[in-house]
């Protein structure tokens, strides 16, 4: 198991820890209803997903009585911590797990140098990440297939940086990527005038009022709009672009000569 602590990959191992056994169960679903005089049982309104909690049973080994003291403090320096943190279970490498923890564990003693313990991992966050994104992946113990089993004979290759007008996106998540709450970056360098970016699958379309020149960067990070590193908000119509799962049909207008890249991580459920 490795923990990921603001961007530092850490081996549990190199801790005397080893992950025993652990359980991602799925997320729990909270259903809104309402009851209205003179109609029989409830009307559904919505449904969303709230918290879930991963149990894993930890292995503790070391030299001495006097060592697995000292690891048992080592223990409490990376777990219980005021911060989200990020797991990765070996078995799985191409996900890893925003948590906290949300227990203070209780280590039952095998022998002098042996003892275990079980910790709970709250995911406020619910959706599980890619640890790497579009644009940037991690090393190889980590690489996962985009697309497999999602993707079949035919469809477009898998890219992230186009420059043509028309072009396909593969979003390998569970959910649709909404920059609102996730990471979403979408970088144009060229000249354009009224700049449009429309998503053909969601409909969602970005449109931007004025120029750029070939120079020129448009980055449209989370809910922000920027050019060359300042906000040009107000010169556009306001939305924002949203990925759908699986394939999205992109169109560009206003540019003939540009580059355009999507880097985002996958979500799943």
């Amino acid at each position: 198991m490795y923990l990921i602590i603001k961007d530092e990959i850490i081996d549990i191992k190199d801790y005397g820890l080893r992950c025993l056994k652990y359980t991602v169960p799925p997320p729990s679903i909270n259903h809104v209803t309402e009851s209205l005089d003179g109609f029989d049982g409830e009307r559904y309104l919505e449904s969303f997903y709230t918290e879930r909690t991963i149990p894993v049973e930890l292995a503790l080994r070391g030299k001495s009585l006097k060592d697995m003291k000292k690891l048992k403090a080592k223990f409490n320096q990376l777990f219980a911590r005021n911060e989200e943190f990020f797991v990765i279970f070996k078995e799985e490498p191409y996900r890893r797990y925003r948590v906290l923890l949300s227990n203070v564990p209780e280590w039952e003693a095998a022998s002098i140098r042996l003892a275990s313990t079980k910790v709970e991992f709250k995911m406020p966050g619910i959706y599980v990440e890619s640890p790497g994104t579009t644009l940037n992946q991690p090393d190889n113990d980590y690489y996962y297939p985009i697309g497999e089993g999602k993707v079949d004979e035919g469809d477009p290759v898998i890219e992230y940086t186009f420059s043509q007008s028309s072009f396909s996106v593969f979003n390998d998540s569970d959910v649709p990527v909404d920059p609102r709450n996730m990471e979403l970056v979408i970088e144009f360098k060229g000249a354009s005038t009224n700049l449009s970016i429309k998503n053909l699958t969601t409909g969602d379309e970005w449109k931007h009022t004025g120029s750029t020149a070939a120079s020129d960067v448009i980055r449209l990070e989370g809910v922000r709009s920027l050019k060359n590193g300042q906000s040009i908000f107000k010169n556009t119509n306001k939305k924002l672009i949203t990925l759908a799962p699986g394939w999205n049909e992109f169109e560009i207008t206003g540019a003939t000569d540009f580059t355009i890249s999507f880097d985002f991580r996958f979500y799943y459920i």
